[in-house]
């Protein structure tokens, strides 16, 4: 994982958010010793995914490559 996921301000978010997709997607393996308390970053059939409002993409030529979701925030 790119490092902006590991960021003081972000890794608690980011944390929560691979749990709670592990824990709807992956349960069973909480079951396996060799993969309890893994958290794994679940990729689409396009090979995306989306986690901390930043999307991801992966590819064999780029690897992981991040960018940040746009928001609809209003001043």
């Amino acid at each position: 994982m790119p490092g902006y996921f590991s960021k003081k301000w972000n890794i608690d978010r980011v944390i929560r958010e691979l749990e709670d997709q592990n824990r709807s997607f992956l349960a069973p393996w909480q079951q396996a010793p060799l993969l309890k308390g893994e958290l794994v970053l679940l990729l689409d059939e396009n090979l995306t995914a989306s986690l901390a409002q930043t999307s991801l993409r992966y590819s064999r030529a780029d690897g992981l490559i991040y960018q940040k979701e746009e928001t609809d925030e209003e001043d």
